[in-house]
């Protein structure tokens, strides 16, 4: 009996050791990551679940057929196993939507394309020819909140409205199917001219790169598949109009399309900047909201959506599908910028490749990733987004909104402030009346030179100098000079001052070594005087 005892109590602690270790050690994880303390954790939690019983989110109700029921199913089914969806065709059924009192015919169809769209009880839906009276749209989105991050996604459209920039209405409600409770869903509103109307803007064609290569290629790479893989990208990729039946029918918007076709092309094959064809203020704000929540799938080409205004002859983003708050890693401008962007095929570096863009970048990254404008922006939206995180605690009281990420990010924009230098300098041929400099950048920006100097005298020089990239070091640059110096020059006492505007300024002492390898002299050259 003695012995038994013994076993059981040194079971039991044995056990709580290992819980109570476990939870120390979960303690001391969630706190490195930045996040609330296990107590504070459960204290949200417990909060957020008592206002989701608490809240009042708006219900829609969808009806359909039996048979429409089972063609869902069926495609979900398959598509499920497969692991990616293709919308192909025209896969809309008709179904009934109540909101309130009112009862409207449309048509609808699963959408998204990969599994997450497809959970049980969580089935995407894109829903059309609505009445506008169903919150002022006439095309919508169905789905999971998870899908884009849940409330973080409602917070990222806040900031760029904040910025004049075109943003979708994203919010929450409870959908049932058939009389059945599927839970809280997203609600996403689509790219028609309701969303411009919204917004402000003046008609016109909303963009896209047709994806729909992409996708396929994406399928036929799990059957070990790779044919065609070249053309599934940017490069190949159609401009894509929404509503394109609507788009054609008018004269007004087609010449608009086509105008937008002859600016995205240019743009694409390198005959056109970025300050050229794009709003470069908008597109610069979105970018840098971009960084401040980490939003890497925004950074996507496939996802990314753009508007022609015809009062301006430019092209806007339109802000969709950031999937933040995510932990930054590198900025999206950064290893971006090339001084040749004929060949790119990239379409995030073909906009960075255009020194006018790139300072205004910079400018509203400094301005935007920072702690006063999170705050600033966090206590205007505080009371509604309260709101929206108590709709969605009925169903998701884990998920709270947390601040962490965005004040990580905006600690890994100030740290480019603690880069100790950006450029080398090395002088490869000097006499008395000339100098050359071979200037190669080591940073992931591009630096912007301002002056050459020697002994208080000072040799104007404004160049971009491109960044290391993914494909290898940096290319130099060559600089030659004319100076007065005389012939005894002291090639240490040489420097060159540079930036990277709104964030820091160097002195660079050169190298009195001389830089070269086997294709030196196809580099680019310029001239200071």
């Amino acid at each position: 009996m003695n012995r038994r005892f013994f076993n059981i109590a040194a079971i039991c602690f044995f056990l709580l050791v290992i819980i109570g270790g476990a939870l120390a050690l979960g303690h001391k994880a969630v706190r490195q990551k930045g996040y609330p303390g296990i107590k504070q954790y459960l204290g949200l939690v417990t909060k957020n679940y008592t206002n989701g019983i608490n809240s009042s989110p708006k219900v829609i109700a969808i009806s359909m057929s039996d048979d429409v029921y089972a063609k869902f199913k069926k495609h979900r089914d398959k598509y499920l196993n497969e692991g990616i969806m293709l919308n192909i065709g025209d896969n809309y059924e008709e179904i009934t939507l109540t909101n309130g009192d009112k009862t409207y015919e449309c048509l609808a169809r699963l959408k998204g394309h990969m599994s997450d769209h497809l959970q049980e009880k969580k089935w995407s839906f894109r829903i059309k020819d609505l009445d506008k009276q169903v919150f002022g749209f006439s095309k919508l989105t169905f789905q999971h909140p998870g899908t884009r991050n849940y409330v973080y996604e409602w917070f990222f459209h806040q900031l760029a409205a904040q910025e004049g920039i075109t943003f979708l209405s994203y919010d929450f409600i409870k959908l049932k199917i058939n009389n059945e409770d599927w839970g809280i869903y997203a609600l996403e509103e689509h790219f028609t001219s309701d969303l411009l109307k919204r917004n402000n803007r003046p008609d016109g064609p909303i963009l896209r790169f047709d994806p729909t290569l992409y996708w396929q290629g994406r399928m036929n790479e799990k059957y070990g598949i790779h044919k065609g893989a070249d053309y599934n990208d940017y490069k190949s990729a159609h401009l894509d109009v929404y509503q394109d039946g609507r788009v054609f029918k008018d004269s007004t918007l087609k010449k608009s399309y086509e105008r937008a076709i002859y600016l995205i092309e240019s743009f694409r094959r390198g005959e056109m900047s970025t300050t050229e064809v794009f709003d470069a203020e908008l597109m610069a704000k979105y970018l840098a909201i971009i960084d401040l929540v980490g939003g890497y799938h925004s950074l996507d080409w496939s996802d990314v959506k753009l508007y022609y205004n015809k009062k301006t002859d430019k092209i806007e983003p339109i802000a969709y599908e950031s999937f933040g708050v995510r932990k930054l890693q590198k900025l999206a401008g950064e290893n971006r910028y090339y001084s040749d962007t004929r060949k790119l095929s990239s379409f995030h570096t073909n906009l960075f490749s255009d020194e006018t863009f790139y300072n205004l970048y910079l400018n509203h990254v400094s301005r935007i990733c920072s702690d006063s404008y999170f705050d600033s922006s966090y206590a205007a939206l505080k009371s509604e987004l309260a709101e929206k995180e108590a709709v969605l605690a009925e169903q998701y009281p884990l998920k709270p909104f947390n601040s962490e990420a965005y004040k990580h990010n905006v600690r890994v924009v100030k740290r480019i402030k603690d880069l100790p230098y950006a450029l080398k300098v090395y002088v490869n041929e000097y006499n008395d009346s000339t100098i050359t400099l071979a200037i190669l950048n080591q940073s992931g920006f591009p630096i912007k030179t301002k002056y050459i100097e020697y002994k208080n005298q000072k040799i104007k020089f404004k160049e971009w100098i491109a960044p290391n990239n993914s494909k290898g070091p940096g290319d130099p640059i060559l600089v030659h000079l004319e100076h007065n110096w005389g012939r005894e020059i002291k090639l240490d006492k040489i420097e060159i001052k540079t930036e990277l505007p709104y964030f820091i300024e160097y002195k660079e002492k050169v190298f009195p070594v001389k830089f070269s390898f086997k294709s030196m002299d196809n580099k680019r050259k310029v001239k200071a005087t």
